[in-house]
């Protein structure tokens, strides 16, 4: 399993004290993917969105100082947060395109406007997508393939006696891997969720 071994406030605290350790590859590492999403979420272009996601972790690492922890608030989240929508705002504003084309491409996306929109319930769905995939990356290596497949194949909509005939195993063994993976997932979840808030 890939587990996380501190949690955000003391990943905070090693990233202060000193500012060259394997602390940053491990923060890199951990919000890479949450980074992203919210840059996405904001309608930039695949080819933009690792640069940003670079300017991101640069400004964090020159701003560590100026965060203050408050365990359970999400303050190192929103944060963080914070500074990937004003950067990508930024390199919004500075770019060519209009706003306009920047808003129609929200749109276009299916998603909601971000920039006007309640930002807390967005924050909540980017922070709760990442921490699904997160965990699900985490977990997948404590089950053997084919409880996986079953389990996502009921995910998709699968039926227990379709996927219990397809694997020749009783019904009720199908149920038993889809509560142990879904169990261990909600309870991967909340670990990060507490950890990484």
């Amino acid at each position: 399993m890939n587990n996380y071994d501190g949690t955000s406030k003391t990943l905070v605290q090693e990233l202060r004290k000193n500012k060259h350790s394997s602390s940053w590859d491990q923060f890199c590492n951990i919000y890479q993917p949450y980074i992203y999403t919210i840059v996405k979420n904001l309608g930039i272009k695949h080819h933009d969105i690792e640069d940003l996601v670079q300017t991101v972790f640069f400004k964090a690492w020159k701003n560590i100082d100026s965060i203050r922890y408050k365990p359970g608030k999400g303050a190192f989240r929103s944060w963080i947060r914070s500074i990937a929508r004003n950067t990508t705002l930024t390199f919004i504003n500075k770019n060519k395109r209009s706003v306009g084309e920047c808003i129609d491409d929200l749109y276009s996306l299916g998603g909601v406007l971000l920039i006007y929109e309640d930002e807390n319930e967005n924050e909540d769905e980017e922070w709760r997508e990442f921490i699904s995939k997160k965990a699900w990356e985490n977990i997948k290596t404590d089950f053997s393939e084919l409880v996986l497949k079953i389990f996502i194949e009921l995910l998709d909509g699968g039926s227990i006696n379709k996927i219990a005939n397809k694997y020749n195993i009783k019904e009720n063994t199908v149920y038993q891997y889809r509560g142990r993976v879904k169990d261990r997932l909600y309870q991967e979840i909340r670990r990060l969720s507490s950890e990484l808030s």
